[in-house]
């Protein structure tokens, strides 16, 4: 489906033909809209960051007051705290009731419960109990009690949604943040002691909202499953308030609490649409969490980006008109151009258009008046040139039926041989008659390896008849290779340089040796002589010409050799390159390196 609607919106691009003048407007307008619309959008950006980041500002200021209100109710708890524990009076009738008498136990029981009951009044606790196994102290409610009305080794440091409810009293039945620490003389354990605020007032953000897009969260760490997770500390008032967090957002938090390595300074993520600020309470042991929606940034963004938009097209409409009607009007020259350009694709070779003026365009026109008279001049010449083509052409294939004709003529002469039984000039007619047809074939630029051998061997077999000398052509080539395609004619140059240089003048029996030697995917094809071989300069000078991109320039002293290298680089690449051997009075050894893979004719 997608690809289908790809392939038509394609074609109809392709069918949509635009003028020039329209695509110069077009360029021209787009010049100049573009960097107006990425500098609106750096503009969008830049607001959408800037407010971002002073949302997030504000968030933090917030989660600050939220966190240093909780610490400030945790320093009241821990000097209430530090007050009782400091009491020897308390302490020592907790410990030690038996040194007291019964009116001076009931007596200072009244006066501790009354400063307690005072203080309630001038701290928003909502409560302070000091717990006495001693059942010789008695109660005073609600201050002074004994230990089996609550489990107190169960419960917390610090408990959450706790109520009293074995205190029948609306003020402690309520919620509340409960701390409860053991109290101690000495060593000794002599009691309990529980300091509690109401929810409502220990976490009063959680039981408000500041706006819509907003949310508070107290979380504590527990361990569920396979690891640690966060626990929402919450209660049916505070679920009518605060929308709850969703799964996705705890898990985000819970990855980058672990990942964090200082949890007790403010933290910031924007996760999906939300900006999350988190902090961890060392003394309680919770991580509190604000919440704020980006949705706020995206209305006021989304107000400016539509009136930048309407803007943007707005100016888009009227710039392409404006620069539509300009062009025309400075390109009416142009415009002749484009229509005797026309013309001459229709066939009207000797148009001639207006000059209007001597500026750019006016200099086109001229250009264009030129090149026309040179186009008819041009014709003229390429019509003579395709005559003498022709003639030239005609004149080849002449050359061509004439060394058909002589090789025909050379079969005629070898047949009247045979007839007269002069078998050794039949025989030396067949072998030129050979050599003559693999000439011929030029087209074919591949033979196979025995086809070149045979060729050289009816080479050596001429030479050794006009010589009163002979020349043994030793092969030693593997038979897996004599099917091998090669370039056609590159060892019978090297054979004709070896009986050139190094035979010729010794005019004496000599062997010139055509072997083959592997080396990896690469094989060489290696003609050998005996003869009295190079100076090391001679040799240098040699592979240095090789090396000249230039054709062939003359044939004295190493005929055919360039002219091999050049077509060994344009069948196999720069890496094929002919290596020389020689060291005077030894002989010489030239290389010729083929790819050992067949190559098709």
């Amino acid at each position: 489906m997608k690809n289908t609607l790809s392939n038509k919106f394609r074609e109809f691009l392709r069918r949509i033909k635009f003028s020039f003048s329209t695509k110069v407007v077009l360029v021209y307008t787009c010049l100049v809209f573009i960097p107006v619309a990425l500098l609106f959008t750096y503009i969008i950006s830049k607001t959408i960051t800037r407010q971002r980041q002073e949302l997030i500002d504000i968030c933090s200021l917030y989660m600050q007051q939220n966190v240093d209100s909780i610490e400030q109710k945790i320093d009241t708890v821990n000097r209430m705290e530090n007050m009782v524990f400091s009491d020897n009076e308390l302490n020592l009738m907790l410990a030690m009731p038996e040194n007291y008498t019964d009116s001076q136990i009931v007596d200072t029981t009244r006066r501790k419960a009354s400063d307690f009951e005072r203080m309630l009044t001038l701290e928003p606790f909502n409560a302070i109990r000091i717990f006495t196994p001693r059942t010789i102290i008695p109660e005073r409610w609600p201050v002074i009690l004994r230990f089996p009305r609550t489990n107190l080794p169960a419960l917390k440091p610090w408990e959450f949604n706790y109520s009293a409810k074995y205190i029948n009293d609306r003020r402690n039945e309520e919620l509340s943040v409960c701390a409860t620490r053991e109290m101690l003389l000495g060593k000794r354990s002599i009691g309990y002691l529980q300091i509690s605020y109401s929810m409502k007032t220990f976490f009063p953000f959680l039981y408000k909202r500041k706006s819509s897009y907003e949310n508070d969260y107290v979380f504590t760490l527990g361990r569920s499953g396979s690891g640690s997770h966060f626990f929402s500390i919450t209660n049916d008032s505070i679920k009518l308030i605060q929308q709850e967090l969703g799964e996705k957002y705890i898990n985000h938090l819970e990855k980058e609490y672990f990942r964090a390595a200082n949890k007790e300074v403010i933290h910031c993520t924007v996760y999906k649409g939300k900006i999350l600020i988190w902090q961890k309470s060392r003394e309680l042991g919770t991580i509190f969490v604000h919440t704020c929606s980006t949705s706020v940034i995206s209305k006021a963004v989304a107000g400016i980006t539509v009136v930048l938009v309407l803007t943007l097209t707005f100016s888009a409409v009227l710039l392409f008109y404006l620069i539509k009607f300009t062009t025309e009007k400075m390109m009416r020259g142009v415009f002749s151009v484009i229509r005797g350009m026309r013309k001459v694709q229709l066939g009207e070779l000797g148009v001639q258009i207006s000059v209007e003026g001597d500026d750019e365009v006016g200099q086109a026109q001229k250009t264009f008046n030129k090149m026309t008279r040179q186009l008819q001049n041009q014709i003229a010449q390429i019509k003579k040139e395709q005559q003498l083509i022709a003639e030239t052409e005609l004149k080849a294939m002449q050359n061509q039926i004439n060394a058909h004709f002589l090789f025909n003529v050379l079969e005629t002469i070898r047949m009247q041989a045979v007839l007269a039984d002069e078998d050794t000039i039949a025989q030396t007619i067949a072998v030129l008659g050979k050599m003559m047809h693999y000439c011929l074939r030029w087209r074919v630029h591949f033979v196979e390896l025995s086809k070149e051998i045979e060729y050289i061997e009816s080479y050596i077999y001429l030479l050794n008849l006009r010589n009163d000398y002979t020349i043994t052509l030793e092969t030693q080539v593997d038979e897996k290779f004599l099917h091998l395609n090669i370039p056609k004619m590159v060892l019978q140059p090297l054979v004709e340089n070896a009986f050139y240089h190094a035979i010729e003048g010794e005019a004496k029996d000599s062997v010139i040796k055509v072997f083959t030697k592997e080396d990896g995917d690469i094989l060489y094809l290696c003609v050998q002589d005996f003869g009295c071989g190079m100076e090391q300069a001679q040799k240098e000078a040699i592979l240095e010409y090789l090396k000249k991109e230039s054709a062939e320039e003359e044939t004295t002293g190493h005929i055919g050799i360039k002219n091999i290298q050049q077509r060994l680089f344009m069948f196999y690449g720069d890496g094929y390159k002919i290596q020389i051997e020689s060291e005077k009075g030894k002989g010489t050894l030239i290389k010729i390196p083929v790819p050992k893979g067949d190559l098709s004719v």
